[in-house]
């Protein structure tokens, strides 16, 4: 019997996080088809593109203690719940994730190799326009590039401004303009030894602190150095927003200090990044509100000679995979 401090419905009081999962989330999440490559929103899945993940729960008889449980970290009032669920759906029975070995900035690192010159840096797009003939670029040198098509891999955040010129369809532009980003935080860290290991500890934590999750390595190893990171999203990414990066760093530790004492002393430097201040990103990933998870589909659509591409435009919404997937779609369009 596990006793939370939380004011549990009778009938869920004494059951484990486990137990509440595999009642309130478990069976809705079996009956979602995994996600394919190329495919669109299933109809199950938008059933629950009505409402965010609250209200869901909600729906599955879930009482607000074992929302707050089942949403320790996130916010449950945080975009549809028809996205949450396809994600989570994805991973199910999933052994792991994938990373790069050495980094995954390796992969970014290994196009600039391959493509040398013909990468140019330092362009920011200013606007793009096409004709039945071609498509041109402009940048904000006042460089100009003409092609037979254009792959536009730019989030929708920033898009919007560079193809107002670009004869878009009037709902391309109504999908650019009124898709919302979210706001998301990191901080990492470098620590000398993986506190967490050596007290029997995964690493992963949902917690009820401003820093939401904690984030550790996929390293096993208790005494060298390791990486571990929190992740915040929303509004709680709006407080570190306004923190300077000495500020987000010392706070970040003590928070984990207090879910790991003597983390502090371990730690040997650290980072931080917040996508909402990036001004070629304003954001980190789609936030899709309800009702607006089938517009996926539609946001990937070429128009005329411009081709979109990113993960935004496909299932694996926030994901590499999503990346890799539309590329995959967009080579198809072009042969």
């Amino acid at each position: 019997v596990v006793d939370w401090p939380l004011d549990f419905a009778a009938t869920e009081t004494g059951q484990s996080l486990s137990q509440l999962y595999l009642r309130y989330i478990y069976p809705t999440l079996k009956s979602l088809p995994k996600l394919v490559p190329g495919g669109r929103p299933d109809a199950a899945a938008l059933v629950h593109d009505r409402y965010n993940y609250r209200k869901f729960l909600e729906a599955q008889g879930a009482s607000p203690a074992a929302i707050e449980l089942l949403r320790l970290g996130y916010d449950s009032d945080h975009g549809s719940a028809a996205w949450s669920l396809m994600q989570e759906r994805d991973a199910l029975g999933a052994q792991s994730l994938f990373t790069i070995v050495g980094g995954n900035d390796r992969l970014p690192r290994a196009f600039a190799e391959a493509l040398g010159e013909k990468i140019r840096y330092g362009s920011a797009i200013a606007g793009i326009t096409q004709d039945a003939e071609r498509v041109s670029v402009r940048t904000a040198a006042g460089d100009l590039f003409h092609g037979d098509r254009l792959i536009v891999t730019l989030p929708f955040s920033v898009l919007g401004p560079v193809v107002k010129d670009a004869r878009l369809s009037e709902r391309k532009r109504s999908l650019i303009e009124n898709l919302e980003y979210d706001r998301t935080t990191k901080v990492f860290f470098q620590v000398r030894k993986r506190l967490w290991i050596e007290r029997g500890l995964s690493g992963y934590m949902a917690t009820d602190l401003p820093i939401e999750r904690v984030r550790p390595d996929s390293g096993s190893e208790p005494n060298q150095r390791a990486l571990i990171s929190t992740y915040v999203q929303g509004a709680g990414s709006r407080r570190f927003e306004q923190m300077s990066e000495a500020e987000r760093l010392q706070k970040t530790a003590a928070w984990i200090e207090q879910l790991l004492p003597g983390f502090s002393a371990t730690v040997e430097g650290g980072l931080s990044y917040c996508w909402a201040l990036d001004p070629h990103q304003q954001g980190s990933y789609p936030l899709f509100k309800p009702g607006q998870i089938a517009w996926i589909p539609e946001m990937g659509a070429a128009e005329g000679r411009i081709h979109f591409a990113g993960e935004h435009t496909s299932l694996w919404t926030g994901w590499m995979e999503g990346a890799f997937e539309s590329a995959h779609r967009v080579l198809a369009e072009l042969r």
